[in-house]
């Protein structure tokens, strides 16, 4: 029983390096075409929207209804702030006690009056609150949208150059390969991988190391850059302004 057991343990384990194996040459393989049609990408949704800017604040500016609903909803949570002022000096003018919680004690007909407006209405000008946050701050939010897009095409760019400087480097400083023959060891793991057993080819240790660096250096400078604080796309529009009532028609 124990032999078994043992046995099935190990089946598992070489299984589980294998597959493991397989992932990480999968990796290697699709790291170079995956960064590659992000920059592709990346690049086609940026020029874009870089097209269509004015490189001033309007650039991310409010549109037409989101300016409509700025305006409303801080006409009516002026509104809904009076009418909890107003209990609240009601409230204390009349000297309504409060509970330990400090909400007014619902004993006096006055009192549960009072909670009563509270209760319906610190809700809604909670949500007014945030939904007049979001607004404010939207053109900024869409404007680091736009920033981060930019830095994301930098960092794949960023990422296949150092990609093909290592392979150069490590062929120039560690290899006697000639020029042109820097790939050979990604056409090799490939055909080892998914070529079948008649096309084997040996792959060195030296190429494995190439092939790792490689991938290492482009997917740690690819994930590192864009956390790196920078604003890049500042030389095409400016940073937009919190909205207010008294700029938030201006653009």
């Amino acid at each position: 029983m124990s032999r078994r057991n043992n046995s099935s343990m190990g089946a598992v384990l070489v299984i589980g390096v294998v597959v493991l194996m397989f992932i990480l040459v999968l990796v290697a393989l699709a790291t170079p075409v995956i960064l590659l049609l992000i920059l592709v990408y990346s690049s086609k949704v940026f020029n874009k929207k870089n097209e269509s800017l004015k490189n001033n604040e309007s650039d991310f500016w409010l549109n037409d209804s989101d300016k409509a609903d700025f305006k409303e909803q801080v006409s009516e949570l002026v509104r809904v702030e009076g009418i909890i002022a107003d209990a609240i000096e009601m409230a204390d003018d009349a000297g309504v006690g409060k509970n330990k919680d400090g909400a007014y004690s619902a004993r006096s007909k006055l009192g549960k009056e009072v909670r009563g407006i509270l209760e319906s209405n610190e809700p809604v000008r909670d949500e007014l609150t945030v939904s007049l946050r979001v607004l404010q701050g939207k053109p900024m939010m869409l404007w680091e949208d736009f920033n981060l897009l930019m830095k994301r095409v930098q960092a794949a760019l960023l990422s296949l150059t150092l990609w093909a400087l290592t392979l150069l480097g490590y062929d120039y400083f560690y290899n006697d390969q000639q020029q042109g023959s820097i790939f050979t060891p990604y056409y090799n793991l490939a055909v080892n991988y998914f070529g079948g057993a008649s096309s084997v080819v040996e792959v060195s240790s030296g190429e494995i190391t190439l092939i790792t660096s490689a991938t290492v250096v482009a997917i740690a400078s690819y994930l590192l850059w864009p956390l790196i604080p920078s604003q890049p796309v500042a030389k095409l529009t400016p940073l937009p302004a919190e909205v207010t009532l008294l700029n938030v028609d201006i653009h």
